[in-house]
């Protein structure tokens, strides 16, 4: 079993959960990035958003979509982790880094990453948000 099945781990709890707080540096291909892991369907809503913004709002339906998909997919992981098995397929293993990344001025960035190209990475932090209410199990 590889570091990336922990990493991927990690992007598999970040997708689920609401609330969690996982922070990584990620090395891949000679670059560096550090951030918090978000779910696919906050990286969707953070694109739609900000086309939404721009001057090509017109366009951000399209990006709603894919946010819509993103939602699907993770309600359908979470109705097939609460089954379990032999009930139901597995959940659908992540294949991306999702990754908010904010800098000093307090501009948010996000990235998307293919699990595969990471080379190395860290984990720099692992909670729960005080605020949001934390999952029984």
């Amino acid at each position: 079993m590889s570091e990336l099945h922990s990493l991927t781990e990690a992007v598999a709890h970040a997708d689920a959960i609401d609330g969690l707080l996982i922070d990584v540096t990620l090395l891949a291909g000679g670059w560096q990035v550090s951030g918090r892991l978000i779910s696919e369907v906050r990286y969707r809503q953070s694109i739609t958003d900000t086309v939404r913004s721009g001057n090509a709002a017109g366009l951000a339906s399209s990006f709603d979509r894919l946010t819509e998909y993103a939602s699907q997919k993770r309600n359908e992981n979470q109705r097939r982790r609460k089954a379990g098995a032999p009930h139901a397929s597995p959940p659908e293993t992540p294949k991306y880094v999702h990754l908010a990344e904010v800098n000093i001025d307090g501009d948010q960035r996000t990235w998307c990453l293919p699990i595969s190209a990471v080379d190395a990475w860290s984990l720099d932090a692992f909670g729960f948000d005080p605020d949001h209410p934390q999952p029984l199990e």
